[in-house]
C-alpha cells in the first residue's frame, strides 16, 4: 500500500515501492493528488486514498500513463501482453508490418507528440514511392 503524506491545502503525495530497478535496488513511485477546495480533510483523505489504491493498482498491472512512451514501447507491450487472441499468421503479419514500415518511420516518436500530420506525411512520402 502506497504511504500518503499530507502536504496541506488539499494535496497528497503518495509513494510506494514495487519491483526492482536494472540495478537491482528498489523502484519507488511518486504521484501527487490536489483535491479540490471546499471539503473536509478527513474527505480529502479518504479521497487521496481511493486515489493511491487505483493508481498503485494501475503502476502494478503497467496500465500506466507514461508521458516518456515512445511509439516503438506502445508495440513491444502489445506483442508481449496484447496478442493472446491472434491467429499466428495474423501475428506474423502484424510483426512484419511493425519491423518494416511503423517501427521505422514512427518508433522514436514520444508516442502522445505523435499527430495525423505525421502520419500524413509518411503516406504521401510512400505515395511516391
Amino acid at each position: 500500500m502506497a504511504s500518503i503524506r499530507d502536504r496541506g491545502k488539499g494535496t497528497f503525495q503518495m509513494i510506494f515501492t514495487y519491483g526492482k530497478k536494472e540495478d537491482g535496488k528498489p523502484k519507488q513511485y511518486t504521484n501527487t493528488f490536489h483535491h479540490p477546495s471546499g471539503i473536509s480533510s478527513s474527505d480529502a483523505k479518504n479521497d487521496a486514498l481511493d486515489f493511491a489504491t487505483k493508481w498503485e493498482h494501475s503502476v502494478k498491472t503497467s496500465d500506466r500513463y507514461d508521458p516518456t512512451r515512445t511509439v516503438k514501447d506502445i508495440i513491444e507491450l502489445y506483442l508481449q501482453k496484447g496478442i493472446k487472441k491472434l491467429k499466428e499468421n495474423t501475428l506474423a503479419s502484424y510483426i512484419c508490418q511493425f519491423k518494416k514500415r511503423i517501427i521505422p518511420a514512427f518508433g522514436n516518436y514520444i508516442a502522445i507528440q505523435l499527430t495525423p500530420s505525421h502520419i500524413n506525411e509518411y503516406q504521401i512520402g510512400r505515395a511516391h514511392v
